[in-house]
This record gives C-alpha cells, structure tokens and sequence, in this order.
C-alpha cells in the first residue's frame, strides 16, 4: 500500500499527525484546552489573609548563613542548577568547596529583605502559594527569591493552603540597610 503523504512516517507518526490536524481543526476545543494547560498566576499581595506569619512591608534579616542560588534562600540547594538529575548539596559540603559551585551565594546572617508578592500558581501538575521576597542588603541585594526554603508551613482553616511563617528569620526594626 502506497503512503500518500510525501514523506513518510511510522504508524504512531501518523496517528498523532492526525490527531494533531483535527484538534486544529477544533479552534474552540483546542483553546480551551491549551488555557487548561497555561499557569495561571492570581495575585493575593493586597489580600492579609494569604500572609500567614509575615505581615505586609516588614522588614526581616536572616538569623544564620544561608546559601542563594538565583532562586530560593536555603540552608541547601540542587547542584547542578537546572539539570534533570541533581544531587543535594548542604551547606557544611558548600562551605569545604565553595569554589565548586558557581553561581552560588553564601548569605550572611543579617542580611536584609521584604516580602513583595504572594500569589497563587495553579497549573497541569499541581498548585502551591508563592512567597517572594526582595533582598535589601548584602551580596544579592536588589535580587528576588522564594521564601519557600526558610518558612515553616501551617493549614490555613479559611483558605484551604498551608501558610508561611518566619524560620530562620528574624523580624528586625527599620533603620538604613546602608548600615550593613
């Protein structure tokens, strides 16, 4: 039997070309279902309720050394960033070979930031509550990262989410991050 296509392509090729032409051809059902796909990203920043235990425009500073890297703020990280298979790397590990891994900062205790956005993320795999803060001091400042690494986590009764709170945190009073 002769392929009519002018290339031609395996069987599974050819049925997942066909279902590729006639979900194109469902400009509504296509759509809806690449919107079902797509992050949805809600802004809950002006909304107390999704704080937890951080209050709005505080000030806070690490309590220990933590480590930075691009992302999130830890007392740990994924190495190498960005690969699919890594390896965790503590912070003892991060200290006796530094050099090791670029891209890495070690974040000092003290060191300032405010939290500037929550927001909800649902998407195909899963759904969570996002935390990020700006730091305001030391070797990342003006860098955002996730909160995700030094907050604890409690069930919210109201909203249906584990909340954040403070760990590894401390809430510090306002006076100029030029002094640190």
């Amino acid at each position: 039997m002769a392929n009519k296509l002018p290339i031609t392509f395996g069987k599974p090729a050819q049925l997942w070309l066909l279902i590729a032409i006639g979900t194109i051809g469902c400009d509504a059902r296509t759509r809806q279902l690449v919107d079902s796909l797509e992050d949805k990203h809600i802004d809950r920043t002006a909304d107390r309720r999704y704080w937890g235990g951080y209050e709005p425009g505080q000030l806070y500073e690490t309590a220990r050394d933590l480590l930075y890297d691009g992302r999130d703020l830890d007392v740990h990280f994924y190495w190498p960033i960005g690969a699919a298979q890594t390896s965790r790397v503590d912070f003892d590990e991060y200290l006796n070979r530094p050099d090791a891994y670029p891209g890495i900062t070690l974040v000092p205790e003290g060191t300032r930031f405010r939290v500037t956005r929550v927001q909800e993320v649902h998407s195909f795999e899963y759904s969570s509550l996002d935390m990020t803060a700006q730091f305001t001091s030391g070797p990342s400042s003006g860098a955002s990262f996730d909160l995700a690494g030094v907050s604890r986590f409690e069930q919210s009764d109201g909203l249906g989410w584990r909340l954040a709170y403070p760990s590894d945190l401390i809430r510090t009073e306002e006076e100029s991050d030029t002094n640190r």
